[in-house]
């Protein structure tokens, strides 16, 4: 018996997405088959507002898994506290 995998999905943004705490950002994988993601997601998309690394793979209908799409590093960073100097009597 020949079992085909299907496609490998693709995630949009890729790469290392940089987000600051308290901020999201949605994750999209581009696939014909249902997919599923390393959150235990069932979804073409997800939002993550976390620091971490996402992947998704694709199942169909044979219930065999694609390869993992690549993965998606995360990081959310504080929001930067204003500093304020005066010199005098000029801010």
């Amino acid at each position: 018996t020949n079992v085909s995998l299907p496609a490998r999905p693709t995630v949009s943004p890729n790469g290392i997405i940089t987000i600051c705490k308290g901020e999201q950002t949605t994750l999209t994988a581009t696939s014909t088959e249902p997919v599923y993601w390393s959150t235990g997601q069932k979804s073409n998309s997800i939002t993550v507002n976390q620091e971490g690394y996402y992947y998704c793979v694709a199942e169909n209908s044979n219930r065999c898994f694609s390869h993992p799409s690549e993965v998606i590093k995360v990081v959310v960073e504080d929001i930067p506290k204003p500093v304020i100097s005066f010199s005098g009597n000029t801010l």
